[in-house]
Formats: C-alpha cells, sequence, structure tokens
C-alpha cells in the first residue's frame, strides 16, 4: 500500500503495487512529490490497508482519485471497512 502527496502534508492518492512498488509509482512521478509506503505479508493484508487509507483520506475530502480499491487476482475478500 502506498500513498502520495504533493505538499507532504496531505496525502492524494491511495494505490497498492502486487507486483512491484517502483512500477507502480513510476508513472506518478510528474504528478506527486512525495510517497509513503506500508509494506504487507499478503496480497489480503495490502488490500485492506489500502481500503483503510483510502477510506479515511476520502472521508476527509483529500483524493483526487476516488475510486474503491479493488481486491487482488485470485483472493477473495471484501473491504474491512464498507464491505465492498
Amino acid at each position: 500500500m502506498y500513498c502520495l502527496s504533493k505538499d507532504r502534508r496531505q496525502v492524494s492518492f491511495v494505490g497498492r503495487a502486487d507486483k512491484g512498488l517502483r512500477d507502480a509509482i513510476k508513472s506518478y512521478w510528474n504528478q506527486y512529490e512525495f510517497f509513503w509506503y506500508e509494506p504487507s505479508l499478503s496480497p489480503r493484508e495490502a488490500f485492506e490497508s489500502e481500503c483503510y487509507h483510502f477510506h479515511k483520506h476520502r472521508d476527509r475530502g483529500q483524493l483526487e482519485g476516488c475510486e474503491h480499491p479493488k481486491p487482488p487476482d485470485k483472493v477473495d475478500c471484501r473491504c474491512p471497512v464498507c464491505g465492498k
């Protein structure tokens, strides 16, 4: 799970890297100056963390992209916050 920011104070984007963090954030380098990441032990854990941070920052009106995270391929799970 990773968060991107333009100003270091406010999270603007929340995402998840199922394969490689560098490749996942590479396309955003020209839009966001700062990033934070949280390592996960499994795809399910990464999805749950992404959902938690998505809801936290979306509910504060901070996110630029507001599409709910999708579960990882071949993992049967739902959002722990809203059940999606």
